[in-house]
Order: structure tokens, then sequence, then C-alpha cells
């Protein structure tokens, strides 16, 4: 063998290889696009249909603004803001004004402002040498005890909500935590939610905690979550999986490896999941994801997801 033979020869393999490898390639394709696509498929499966309902709320209580009956100033002032207070406790000292006439039912030249109940102070109105007028506050307490929240549920949701339904107090204040509560009372009337700053019509609705919460002050605004079983026993599958058109509504439905166009009736839809009442039975396969290259009667290989 000359020199020469031996670079040729070798150069005769590397071609044989890289033509091998590349056959290989053009067979790997081909077959590659002979396979049926893969879809996504869930099964049709009866359950319960749930929806969230989610209303703004505010926590309320019972307050209390205590006003003189007498016409004088402030003359001492013996509790702040924040402080406990128990029924009968003094929280200021009104004295009469010089000159003025006085009923002889209220005390003529001082009037002693009591707590009316325990609570704590949430506001003290009057410092000392201010004028006292006859139903102008001078303290407000409440009472911490006694607390509850009052929701705005729109309109359109009132009748996913019923009194005795539990629901979840959410608090943004603390980065997202949230107490028990239940609905012990839904209004009577819709009003509108000019009232409160926005458009629309809204129900004032009753939510009594079921723990005590200390994180909760008067005033504080919070979320209210309720979950509403719009739909019992409810032939289900994926929202996802319904393509609507001119033609209505309808999906595919996966049988021996192929799918079918099949026109669906749709009820309660949450946007996740969706009710069907006509045109699918339980179990059946329908697909969820992959469906946008597909047409009717073209073969498929399916593999189930969580259905969700």
């Amino acid at each position: 063998m000359s020199q020469e033979e031996g670079p040729k020869r070798k150069r005769r393999r590397w071609g044989w290889w890289l033509a091998g490898a590349a056959a290989a390639v053009v067979v790997l394709v081909v077959v590659a696009s002979l396979r049926p696509p893969q879809v996504e498929v869930a099964a049709a499966a009866r359950g319960d249909l749930t929806a969230s309902v989610i209303a703004t709320g505010e926590v309320e209580g019972r307050v209390a603004e205590i006003t003189p009956t007498l016409q004088g100033r402030v003359a001492q002032v013996y509790r702040e803001e924040g402080d406990w207070v128990s029924r009968g406790d003094l929280l200021c000292r009104i004295v009469a004004a010089p000159g003025l006439p006085t009923e002889p039912a209220t005390l003529t030249e001082h009037e002693s402002i009591k707590a009316p109940f325990d609570s704590v102070v949430s506001r003290r109105y009057a410092d000392p040498g201010d004028a006292a007028l006859p139903g102008q506050p001078v303290f407000a307490v409440a009472d911490p005890h006694e607390t509850w929240v009052t929701a705005l549920i729109e309109d359109i949701d009132v009748g996913k909500v019923r009194e005795g339904q539990r629901v979840e107090i959410l608090l943004p204040s603390y980065l997202g935590r949230s107490v028990p509560g239940k609905i012990t009372r839904v209004g009577a009337t819709a009003v509108p939610r000019t009232e409160f700053g926005a458009s629309g019509k809204v129900v004032r609705t009753r939510v009594d905690l079921l723990t005590a919460e200390p994180m909760l002050r008067l005033g504080m605004e919070v979320d209210v979550k309720a979950e509403a079983v719009i739909a019992r026993d409810a032939l289900l599958i994926p929202a996802d999986a319904i393509i609507e058109d001119e033609s209505g509504r309808w999906v595919y439905v996966v049988r021996d490896g192929r799918v079918h166009r099949t026109e669906v009736k749709v009820a309660a839809n949450n946007y996740v999941r969706a009710e069907i009442v006509d045109g699918l039975t339980d179990g059946e396969l329908v697909v969820v994801g992959g469906k946008e290259e597909l047409s009717d009667g073209a073969r498929v290989r399916a593999v189930e997801g969580d259905g969700q």
C-alpha cells in the first residue's frame, strides 16, 4: 500500500459514515412526520361545580359616640385614644359656661362624661378648654369583642351566597392572612355602589367572625371570599377544551386514536371547568391541549393530563 492510499481510504470511510448518518436523520424525520401528533386529553366526569365570590368589606362593630347634655367647656380629660375603660369610668368633665341658662334636670355646674360599656377609646375629639355643645361628641368608644364585617356583594353574585354560609375573610394589611367567618345576614335590597364611590349595585351582607382576631381594627378594609356550588352532580370538562365559532360550541373527542368534532351544550361555567348538559357522556376523552392544528378525523396520540 502506497502512502497516498491510506489517507484516501480514511476519507472514503468518513464519507460513508456521514452518508449513513444523513440517511438515518432522513429516516427519523420521515418516521416522525408519519407519527400522529400528541394531544393532552381529560375525561368528562361528574362532580360539583363551584365558583368563588369575592367582595370588598369593612370591619364594623359596636361603637358609641358620647355627647354632653350641658353647654360649656371641657375642664379636664382623663382618658386618651387606645385606653381600655370599664363601664362607668370617667372620660372627661364638662363645666357650664358662665351666664348660660341650665335645665333643672341637668347638672347646673358640671357634667361627668363616662364610658357607657366596657370598651376601648377609639377617638378623643376634645382637649381641655375646648367648647362643649349638646349633640357634639367629645369621645367615641368601641367594643373590640363585638366586631363584624360588612361585605358589599355584587348584585349578580347575591344568588351564590346565603345566611349560614362559611366564608374566608382576607386581610390585605397582613400579607395574605385570613380568618374564618360566617354570613349571618344578607340585605333585602341592592343599593347603588355609587354610595361607596363606584358603579353598579351591591347588597350589604353581614359576616360574623368565628374566632376572635385582635389584628382587626374598626374601619379596616378587608376582602370576603365565598365558595358557592353552582351545579351539583354535573358532567364536567375543562373549560379550555371548548371551542366556539359561528356554528356554536364543540369539542374534539378522542375515540380509537382519532379525534371527532362533537357539538356540546354548555350550562354553568366557572372558566376553569364547564358543565356539559348535552353532547358528551361520562368518561369520554376531550382534547385540552394541542387542538389548534387538528381536523375532524385526524389520528392523534392521547396523553391524559390532570383534567383541571
